[in-house]
């Protein structure tokens, strides 16, 4: 309660006024009342009437703060904006699966070896192990070529001209029977005739040479004419290639 007396009272009745306004701007929430009791004296009315606006401008005053005071006193605290929220990650993609390594070439296959190579890759003992050339075989004590034996050694001639680096050895071969001196004469002639017919079929005679064995080497050591008839014979050695 606000009391106006005499005009000494009227600054300690602001005082007061100021007091209750601090009282209230403390107050929650409540709007503020005034109770004004005027104690009337004998004023004249020029004085009542400046008494009158004082008092309605210092409760203007008063009341606009009160109200102002209350009002900042519980407006509440503006929120802080939110933090902006960061747009998700996009999620991981996954590489491409990078595509399968083309197949290995396919190696080539070789060509199978010619003739002319696998002769050539052999060695002489391989040749001669082979016997491509064929015996010429004789009769008891005679140097004629029967007609079988011409006809294996045009078979003869025929791989020698085939391959024509080729170079042989024709032994004359005898079987047991007679001396050893008659046996390598007659291993020598049958060296010769074999010799001949090849020369006489277009073998150069530089690719022959002939030696005699006499009975020294026996293809076979039984005493029987098919065991002798097969020690009987020229036979080639293939001696270059």
């Amino acid at each position: 309660m606000i009391a106006f007396g005499q005009r000494g009272g009227l600054k300690k009745s602001v005082h007061y006024a100021d007091t209750l306004v601090d009282s209230i701007s403390k107050a929650p929430r409540r709007a503020p009342q005034f109770y004004v009791t005027v104690r009337p004296r004998s004023w004249s009315q020029d004085e009542e009437s400046s008494m009158i606006r004082r008092f309605t401008v210092c409760a203007g005053v008063v009341l606009i703060a009160a109200v102002g005071g209350v009002a900042c006193h519980h407006k509440k605290p503006q929120a802080p904006a939110p933090a902006p929220v960061a747009a998700p990650a996009p999620p991981p993609t996954n590489p491409a699966t990078p595509p399968p390594p083309p197949p290995a070439p396919t190696p080539a296959q070789s060509a199978p070896p010619t003739e002319d190579e696998i002769f050539k890759n052999k060695t002489l003992d391989q040749l001669n192990a082979e016997k491509p050339l064929a015996d010429a075989l004789f009769g008891y004590d005679s140097t004629d070529l029967s007609n079988d034996a011409r006809a294996l050694l045009q078979k003869d001639v025929d791989w020698m001209k085939k391959w024509p680096t080729t170079k042989v050895m024709v032994e004359g071969h005898a079987d047991s029977r007679g001396t050893n001196e008659y046996n390598l004469a007659l291993g020598e002639r049958r060296a010769d005739a074999v010799r001949d017919y090849l020369v006489s079929l277009g073998v150069p005679t530089e690719r022959i040479t002939i030696v005699s064995k006499g009975e020294e080497q026996p293809f076979c050591a039984e005493e029987t004419e098919a065991c002798w008839q097969q020690n009987r014979r020229g036979h080639f050695i293939i001696t270059a290639k």
